[in-house]
C-alpha cells in the first residue's frame, strides 16, 4: 500500500469513515460515499492511481458532508479539491515539464488518474 493510500484511508477514519471493497457499484463510478453508514465504497480491481484518486475524491465529500452523488457542477468541484488534496504543486510542474504537457504521461508519472490531472488544471486556469 501506499503512503499516500494509506494517508487518505487514516483521513477517512478520522472522520469515523471505514472503507470496503466492493463488486457492487454503478458502472461507470470506482467509489461512492454513504453518510448515513459512515462507509466508502471502493470498486474491486482498481489501480493505485484509480484508488488513490477514488479515496481523495471521497475524502471531499466527507469533508463536505455530502451523502450520495451529486449534480455536475459539485461532483466537478470535489474533483478539483480532490486533485488540490493529492498532487504536490512541485511534482505536478516537474511532470508537466519531463511529459511535455501530456495528460496521460503526467498522470502516469504521478499515479493518478488522467481525471485528477485535467481537474488540477481547472484549478491553475482560475
Amino acid at each position: 500500500m501506499d503512503t499516500r493510500e494509506q494517508s487518505l484511508l487514516n483521513q477517512l477514519a478520522e472522520h469515523g469513515v471505514t472503507t470496503q471493497i466492493t463488486r457492487n457499484l454503478p458502472t461507470p463510478w470506482r467509489a461512492a460515499y454513504s453518510k448515513t453508514r459512515s462507509e466508502v465504497y471502493i470498486r474491486e480491481g482498481l489501480s493505485l492511481a484509480q484508488r488513490i484518486s477514488a479515496l481523495a475524491h471521497e475524502l471531499i465529500h466527507v469533508r463536505r458532508g455530502d451523502d450520495g452523488h451529486k449534480d455536475k457542477a459539485t461532483e466537478e468541484c470535489v474533483q478539483r479539491r480532490a486533485a488540490l488534496l493529492i498532487i504536490s504543486p512541485l511534482e505536478y510542474q516537474l511532470a508537466e515539464k519531463l511529459c511535455d504537457g501530456n495528460v496521460i504521461a503526467i498522470a502516469r508519472e504521478l499515479d493518478v488518474t488522467p481525471d485528477i490531472i485535467r481537474a488540477y488544471r481547472q484549478t491553475l486556469n482560475h
